[in-house]
């Protein structure tokens, strides 16, 4: 079964190279002219971990792959708000659910902007502060001039009013 899946993979990335290297040429453009001018080797290393000394560790549990991250499926199952896959993976886990790492971006940027949108739109900061205010002074840490800035831009916001 998974043999098959990997095959799959593999055939339907080399018919995607394949029609695109065909388009290509059709157009006359020169391929290796092309990958001269936007290769870079650093950004390779980086993204097949060429620099490890180790390419497979063995663990209790199985093998672990350090080379080539960025071919490694998202395997974790379960709710995890925060996907535990690298960055340059092809999709996320996210509660549970395979998601393309566009689209996953696309969903945290979503939700940031909501949560900005939020906090300035309801005056959620006032309160934020205020409480952070509050705590910080049971502490005593306000008077002790470790947060001096944060006092003084409460100081200015209760002038304003």
């Amino acid at each position: 079964m998974l043999d098959s899946f990997y095959t799959a993979q593999l055939r339907q990335g080399k018919a995607k190279k394949d029609a695109l290297l065909r388009g290509l040429q059709q157009q006359g453009v020169d391929l290796k002219v092309r990958k001269q001018k936007h290769d870079n080797q650093a950004l390779r290393d980086l993204l097949t971990n060429a620099n490890t000394t180790e390419r497979i560790e063995i663990q209790d549990d199985g093998l672990l792959q350090h080379v080539d991250p960025i071919y490694q499926q998202a395997h974790r199952q379960g709710w995890s708000l925060f996907p535990p896959q690298h960055f340059f993976s092809p999709n996320k886990m996210w509660f549970g659910r395979p998601l393309s790492t566009p689209a996953f971006f696309l969903w945290v940027a979503l939700w940031y902007m909501l949560a900005l949108f939020a906090l300035l739109r309801l005056d959620l900061l006032q309160y934020v502060t205020q409480g952070l205010r509050q705590l910080l002074n049971t502490w005593g840490l306000l008077n002790r001039g470790l947060l001096r800035g944060l006092r003084y831009m409460w100081i200015l916001q209760q002038r304003k009013k």
